[in-house]
């Protein structure tokens, strides 16, 4: 009986060691829903270098779509793709007329199952923005 117990143990504990999650993949689902599906943020807010901005009706319906296969589109007719490099650190890559293949990179990034914060330089000042998960 002891001997049993033992195999019994032995074998829960290597399955539990097994059966840790990847952080990619379980921010990914976060990020963009469940496998095969999609998941659509809306900007709630923006600040940059900690200012608050107000945002205009337009700005408020602005929406990104991140599909699980690692495609996005947004509101304003953008698609393109996006990695994470990192639990933290996310990748849109679009192509944009006239200026052509553009590359956003986003650092420091936060996401819950309701709330997705993206924060990024530009011209040497800190944006934040805020979106919170509508679809």
């Amino acid at each position: 009986m002891h001997f049993k117990f033992r195999h019994f143990v032995i074998f829960l504990l290597f399955f539990i060691s097994c059966s840790k999650s990847d952080p990619l993949t379980d921010k990914k689902l976060l990020i963009a829903g469940s496998k095969g599906g999609h998941k659509v943020w809306q900007l709630s807010s923006l600040t940059i270098d900690g200012q608050s901005l107000r945002l205009g009706t337009s700005q408020l319906n602005f929406q990104k779509t991140f599909y699980f296969d690692g495609t996005y589109t947004d509101s304003d007719a953008h698609d393109g793709i996006w990695k994470l490099d990192s639990p933290t650190d996310l990748l849109e890559v679009y192509y944009n007329l006239p200026t052509g293949l553009l590359f956003q990179k986003y650092s420091d990034m936060a996401v819950t199952p309701n709330l997705l914060t993206l924060n990024y330089l530009l011209d040497g000042q800190q944006v934040t923005t805020t979106y919170i998960s509508v679809k």
